[in-house]
């Protein structure tokens, strides 16, 4: 859908054989898209580069969204929400936020895709499929970083 390609999250699920009980494994999904990008003119491109914001801002200044893969886990996404609704006031999240967030490591995998950066805080704008509300959020690069499991690939336009 970021590209304006018609997508049906729950179809996508079926053709990269996703079950109830783990989810779709990345190798699924990433064969399930690569051709339906290809059809549309785009490519995907696994990259073999560590999440950083280097490597955000060289993807995103040239117009290419990232799909970063990590563990969801409900701190994680909390931290996300406050972190995004108190940036402007230029809060901080509270101390104990990273110690939740590691230990909730044992919760699923999940995908979003990278949409920008600010160098100057160290924050990485996020964009989720689970609706209008996760459209832009916004995250401390050391939180993401927490929760990483080294995949990341580009969206080729």
């Amino acid at each position: 859908r970021y590209f304006g390609i018609p997508a049906d999250m729950y179809l996508m699920g079926v053709l990269a054989e996703s079950s109830g009980r783990r989810g779709t494994t990345l190798s699924g999904m990433t064969t399930m898209i690569k051709p339906i990008l290809a059809s549309n003119s785009r490519d995907l491109i696994e990259l073999n580069e560590a999440l950083s914001l280097k490597t955000i801002s060289e993807y995103i200044d040239r117009g290419l969204p990232l799909m970063w893969v990590f563990i969801s886990s409900e701190p994680f996404q909390d931290a996300v929400n406050q972190h995004t609704q108190n940036r402007e006031k230029h809060q901080t999240l509270p101390l104990n936020m990273k110690q939740k967030i590691r230990e909730a490591q044992n919760r699923g995998g999940h995908i979003n895709l990278i949409i920008g950066y600010n160098a100057e805080t160290r924050e990485v704008c996020i964009s989720d499929s689970w609706g209008a509300s996760y459209a832009e959020r916004w995250v401390p690069l050391h939180l993401m970083q927490l929760i990483e499991q080294g995949a990341l690939m580009a969206l080729k336009w």
